[in-house]
């Protein structure tokens, strides 16, 4: 039973101690009205559900235009291979320009992709590595530009001939064909730039790790469901047929039951039967009782 304020001394009520009164209760959280409008803070890192619950119609466009930059830079690269080694075989210079091309794009992806984390707040990649990944993709351009600048043709004759004059034991040299390798060269540098750049805004918007995570476990989510209902329906199928055996278990009870009530009555009417024969040949109905007693 709980004190009462007599038991301190008349009429006085409980005090707390000193130290409990002196001590500020705790501020509680502040939780907006329903109707409130929270402010739109921009997301930076893959906690969006939405990243990661499919492929948007732009990672398709993405994956189409970084097909399409594959084949451009391969076209555009082979003749800078064929610059490079002119008495290579076709199919060599076919499978170094599938490299050489899987390489630059790759290194561009990779600076968007490292950029994108970066961006997300991951610390657990340097940032230096995008730094290293844009050099070597600028170290591969510059490369590819300087060969298509010093080559007129896949043969490897440079732009420069020499003009003999009649008569002269001097040599006047003039330039032949550099407006067409200034073209070619223009044309490379901005077909390199281009799908280096498709390649890493492309990486840079849709990169999200937890794509694939998320859908493994969905396919797993998917297979367990069905594994459920394929339980679920063996289990229905189990219950079925014990109630179909416990309806048939409660059918031959009662049919038990019946046959036994059926046995008792013809036992009965049997003994009473029995009853009447002996006293009739005996003729004393006392005899009946002796061999036939009758049940309590």
């Amino acid at each position: 039973m709980p004190p009462s304020p007599s038991d301190f001394g008349g009429n006085a009520e409980p005090r707390l101690p000193a130290w409990r009164t002196q001590v500020a209760p705790p501020a509680l959280p502040t939780v907006p009205e329903p109707d409130a409008v929270l402010p739109d803070v921009p997301r930076r890192d893959f906690v969006d559900p939405a990243l990661v619950a499919g492929r948007s119609i732009g990672v398709w466009v993405y994956v189409l235009a970084l097909l399409l930059a594959a084949l451009a830079d391969f076209g555009n690269f082979f003749q800078i291979i064929q610059f490079a080694m002119p008495s290579q075989q076709n199919w060599l210079l076919f499978v170094i320009v599938v490299g050489f091309t899987a390489c630059v794009l790759f290194l561009a992806h990779c600076v968007g992709v490292i950029l994108r984390l970066l961006r997300a707040g991951e610390n657990w990649i340097p940032a230096y590595f995008a730094v290293l990944a844009a050099a070597a993709w600028l170290l591969l351009g510059g490369a590819g530009l300087y060969l298509r600048l010093t080559n007129a043709d896949p043969q490897g004759r440079t732009g420069t001939v020499e003009v003999v004059g009649q008569g002269a034991a001097a040599t006047a040299a003039e330039t032949a064909g550099q407006a067409p390798v200034l073209g070619a060269s223009l044309v490379f540098l901005g077909l390199y730039i281009g799908t280096g750049l498709v390649a890493m805004i492309g990486a840079y918007l849709t990169h999200q790790p937890a794509h694939a995570a998320f859908a493994k476990s969905r396919k797993e989510h998917d297979k367990a469901v069905a594994a459920a209902a394929e339980a679920a329906r063996s289990l229905a199928e189990a219950r079925a047929n014990v109630e179909m055996w416990q309806r048939r278990s409660a059918i031959a009870d009662v049919i038990r039951w019946a046959d036994e009530v059926e046995l008792l009555n013809v036992g009965e009417e049997l003994k009473k039967r029995a009853r009447t024969s002996i006293a009739e040949r005996a003729q004393d109905a006392a005899l009946t009782e002796v061999y036939l007693p009758e049940e309590a």
